[in-house]
C-alpha cells in the first residue's frame, strides 16, 4: 500500500508518493474556477475550496482510490489544532483515507535531506516559518513566523522597477532571422576576403619583383616589371629598394 504525500501551501500545492525522491506534481492550490486561493498566508480560509483541491488530486492528478492509500500531510507549524482537526474530519469522512499523518514542514524538510537535527528556515507564498528541529523533534518555543512570502518579495521587486521606469510587460516578436540584417557576418566575410586578395598581391609582386631583378639587375626593371595594386606597389618597391 503507497502512501500519498501532500503539501498544500499558500501558492502550490506538491503531491507525489513516499518513495518518490521530489514531487511527483507541482499544482496550483486552487481550482480554475475559483477566484481565490484556500490557503491564505498558511491557514485555511475556504474550506469548501480545500475540499475541492482534494478531490482533483484523488481524481485527476494522482488518479487513485482516495480509500486505498495513506495520506502524510506536511503542514504548516502555525497552523491552529481546529484546522487540523477539520482536516482530519475532511479525509476520514469525506475522502475516506484509511490513515493520516500530520507533520510539521520543517521536520519533514530536515528528514528528506538526511538529517535529524538543523534550523530550518521555509520562505513559502505567503508566509515565512523558521523552527529549530533536534533529533526530529520541532520545537515549538523556538518557532517564529512572519507573515511575509515570494508573493510580498515579487510585488516589492515590481514596484522598485516601476520606479526605475522599467516595465515587464510582454515585448512585441522580434523579425523574422530572413528580414533581419546581418551587419556583422557580412563584414566579417568582407574583411577575410580584402585580406585574402592583399596577401596575394603582395606575393605576387614579390615573385615578379624578384624575376625582373634577376634579369635586368636594377630597380627601375622590377618596379616595371609588375602592374600591383597600389598598396603592393608600396610593398614590391620597398622590397628591391
Amino acid at each position: 500500500m503507497r502512501v500519498l504525500v501532500a503539501d498544500c501551501g499558500s501558492g502550490l500545492t506538491r503531491v507525489g508518493w513516499g518513495t518518490d525522491a521530489r514531487p511527483r506534481h507541482v499544482l496550483p492550490s486552487r481550482m480554475a474556477d475559483d477566484s481565490a486561493f484556500p490557503v491564505q498566508r498558511g491557514i485555511v480560509q475556504d474550506w469548501d475550496a480545500m475540499d475541492k483541491v482534494w478531490s482533483n488530486i484523488y481524481s485527476d492528478v494522482m488518479q487513485v482510490d482516495s480509500a486505498e492509500h495513506p495520506v502524510v500531510f506536511a503542514d504548516s507549524p502555525s497552523t491552529p489544532d481546529r484546522d487540523r482537526e477539520r482536516m482530519a474530519e475532511l479525509l476520514f469522512e469525506k475522502h475516506r483515507v484509511p490513515a493520516y499523518f500530520v507533520g510539521y514542514q520543517s521536520v519533514l524538510s530536515v528528514y528528506s535531506a538526511g538529517r535529524t537535527s538543523s534550523l530550518v528556515v521555509d520562505m513559502g507564498h505567503g508566509v515565512t516559518h523558521a523552527m529549530a528541529v533536534h533529533e526530529g523533534f520541532a520545537y515549538p518555543h523556538t518557532l517564529e513566523r512572519l507573515d511575509l512570502g515570494g508573493q510580498d518579495m515579487t510585488s516589492f521587486l515590481f514596484e522598485l522597477l516601476k520606479d526605475k521606469g522599467i516595465s515587464l510587460e510582454a515585448q512585441p516578436a522580434s523579425a523574422p532571422a530572413s528580414a533581419a540584417p546581418a551587419p556583422a557576418a557580412t563584414f566579417a566575410t568582407t574583411s577575410t576576403t580584402s585580406a585574402a586578395d592583399n596577401a596575394s598581391s603582395v606575393e605576387g609582386s614579390a615573385a615578379a619583383a624578384a624575376a625582373a631583378g634577376a634579369g635586368n639587375n636594377n630597380s627601375e626593371g622590377a618596379a616595371t616589371g609588375s602592374t600591383p595594386a597600389p598598396a603592393a606597389e608600396t610593398s614590391a618597391n620597398t622590397t628591391t629598394s
